[in-house]
């Protein structure tokens, strides 16, 4: 996600860069301080990822989502070998 976000962020700054109207300065601003926190905002994209696919590959196999989800918020997701049934 990052290789395509940097060029389009330093595109926009470069974009920007000689606009010094009050709306200008205002997206530099936002362009600026996205390009430094960006692992901060996007995090959430990876997470939400990884949990979707953990709940997904759960209930494929087999295991109602609500299930998945507590066990995953008490700290003890379900294992590989538990989702696919080797455990058995």
């Amino acid at each position: 996600m990052f290789r395509k976000l940097n060029p389009l962020l330093l595109k926009g700054i470069e974009n920007n860069k000689n606009d010094n109207s009050y709306y200008g300065n205002e997206e530099r601003k936002l362009l600026n301080r996205i390009a430094k926190y960006k692992n901060n905002y996007f995090a959430w994209v990876t997470n939400y990822a990884s949990v979707k696919s953990y709940i997904e590959t759960c209930y494929r196999n087999g295991i109602d989502e609500y299930t998945a989800l507590r066990r995953l918020c008490d700290g003890s997701p379900y294992t590989v070998a538990e989702i696919l049934g080797k455990n058995e």
